[in-house]
């Protein structure tokens, strides 16, 4: 299934666009599940902030990134916010220093992630201790996918 998503996933589309936009559109795909679940979503992007990058790519994160909230929080909420990080003064390994990164969390109120799980998390098939307790459909592919994604776009810097 990776493989099929990889012929699907174009690293040539930078261009700039809304942030809110694309998470938007990503709570909109996941409504039904969330719906289905009455978690309460807050989307805490500012409708002003515009980022240069992938719009499908980030698009395909964020649907996966909510799908794992909505799916390892039984109730409750799931938080989307952002974060505006200056590179320089974060020591971060940007190499253009005069642009601010953004940091976007996603957050929910589920039983959380065991501390052991956590090196594993973002491995192929790879499911942490959560996800057994809960009965929960996946291959253990969701985060995995999506930190490839976001190796893909730092490729486009």
């Amino acid at each position: 299934m990776a493989l099929f998503l990889w012929n699907l996933v174009s690293v040539e589309k930078a261009a700039d666009f809304l942030l809110n936009d694309c998470v938007f559109e990503a709570l909109q795909q996941v409504k039904i599940l969330y719906d289905r679940k009455s978690i309460l979503i807050e989307n805490n992007i500012p409708a002003n902030i515009a980022v240069n990058g992938d719009f499908e790519l980030i698009h395909r994160v964020f649907v996966n990134l909510l799908t794992n909230a909505i799916k390892y929080t039984p109730q409750g909420n799931i938080n989307v916010a952002l974060e505006i990080r200056n590179p320089k003064s974060e020591n971060l390994n940007n190499e253009e220093n005069n642009k601010k990164v953004a940091v976007i969390t996603v957050t929910d109120t589920g039983e959380g992630i065991e501390p052991d799980d956590l090196p594993k998390l973002f491995h192929s098939f790879s499911r942490a201790q959560a996800g057994t307790k809960l009965w929960t459909e996946g291959t253990g592919l969701g985060l995995y996918v999506a930190k490839k994604f976001i190796g893909m776009l730092k490729m486009l810097r």
